[in-house]
């Protein structure tokens, strides 16, 4: 049995996202290794937890300007289980004053 050789997160994220799902998310934020974006699938199972799937480089190149479209990668899974809720009808944010001057 072949296994599907994906060539950057783009590809990966664009293979695992459901469409049409309302708990399915594409994340997208600024690599860690260059000002590129990075893509992420993540989803929203029914019990709360998120289940965040991305795929990152084996041997990452940093701070060139331009980093390699394609690379040779891993698949990283990351679970995050709802341990408490709390109820934010009643909330009220703390006043809080900066003294910016003093910083």
């Amino acid at each position: 049995m072949s296994e599907i050789q994906f060539r950057n997160c783009l590809s990966f994220m664009l293979s695992m996202y459901r469409y049409g799902r309302k708990s399915d998310h594409i994340v997208i934020r600024i690599s860690k290794f260059s000002w590129f974006p990075h893509f992420k699938a993540m989803f929203e199972l029914t019990d709360g937890t998120l289940v965040v799937y991305e795929y990152v480089p084996i041997k990452p190149i940093q701070g060139k300007w331009l980093p390699p479209i394609f690379f040779e990668g891993r698949t990283i899974r990351k679970v995050y289980k709802l341990v408490d809720s709390i109820s934010l009808d009643n909330w009220v944010p703390q006043q809080t004053h900066i003294d910016w001057r003093n910083l």
